[in-house]
């Protein structure tokens, strides 16, 4: 914040004029300090610190934190224009406005505060217990600690989450235990299903901590967006662990749903109607027949 309000030279054009404002302003409240000087509150919120009651009552400090302020207004102001009419950081597609609720800011900016992660024990596993190698074992903890859990509302596909487990760990997911043929390439839905299966199989082995502090859901809807489906996943929506890598998997994944739509639609999307499902309650009389047919 403060490198843009007082030293990007790209809003020299808008904090110049509007800084001598302040200047005028400041010389009437004499016990602040320049403007280098000031606290941190005051340089980058806004937020005075103590001023004398004269200043108050005289309306200089009124007069000092309005020119303040309007500086910083019109220089994010002048900030979030300019973003506006800057190119995406994600390539375009022939998509729908629903495209822009993926949560594509979690691939990119810093990542948020967090609680530490607890001690974490496993007891050795029994052989039909963890039917996969141990290594994937190891690769699979160490990914999901490597996992960021904000307390944000969200909900994340085991799809997306063995595209970032490969690239953490940097080897694709086993075949499923019962798998008959295990030399084919797995698709993109059988990696998210056995990554389902290895972390519901983790999960037992867990005799303290917590492994993953999310829940399964059948439905799982942040894929839809992007023209996919609502397939099983987590009700809760971590930052990958290699997000940089995610960015490139999603623009291949948008391009490949587009290219599905545009196969069964034409040229736009179109969306099926729903069956229609209801069916009217049976009344007492007809459920006391129906049981007496059965009972016949």
């Amino acid at each position: 914040e403060e490198h843009i309000l007082w030293h990007c030279v790209a809003w020299d054009h808008v904090r110049d004029p509007l800084l001598a404002l302040v200047h005028t302003a400041l010389s009437q409240v004499p016990e602040l300090p320049p403007p280098g000087q000031w606290p941190a509150c005051l340089r980058r919120c806004g937020l005075a610190p103590k001023i004398s009651t004269e200043a108050i009552k005289s309306g200089a400090a009124f007069t000092f934190l309005r020119a303040v302020h309007s500086m910083y207004v019109c220089i994010i102001a002048a900030r979030k224009k300019r973003d506006a009419h800057s190119p995406s950081i994600f390539a375009g597609y022939r998509l729908s406005q629903q495209v822009r609720q993926y949560p594509y800011q979690q691939l990119v900016g810093p990542l948020p505060q967090t609680v530490a992660h607890g001690a974490l024990t496993l007891r050795t596993p029994k052989g039909h217990e963890w039917k996969w190698e141990k290594s994937f074992l190891a690769d699979l903890l160490g990914w999901l600690r490597a996992l960021t859990w904000p307390e944000e509302p969200g909900t994340v596909t085991f799809l997306e989450l063995a595209i970032d487990f490969e690239e953490f760990a940097q080897r694709t997911l086993p075949h499923a235990p019962q798998a008959k043929y295990a030399g084919h390439t797995l698709s993109l839905q059988e990696r998210g299903r056995v990554l389902r299966l290895a972390m519901s199989s983790a999960q037992r082995l867990v005799t303290s901590g917590q492994l993953h502090p999310a829940g399964m859901v059948t439905r799982c809807g942040s894929l839809v967006p992007l023209g996919g489906p609502a397939i099983c996943g987590l009700n809760k929506r971590p930052y990958f662990a290699r997000r940089e890598a995610m960015i490139s998997h999603i623009r291949k994944l948008v391009q490949y749903c587009e290219e599905q739509w545009v196969a069964k639609a034409g040229t736009h999307r179109t969306h099926a109607l729903r069956p229609y499902t209801y069916r009217p309650r049976k009344t007492a009389a007809e459920i006391e027949t129906h049981r007496l047919h059965r009972a016949l």
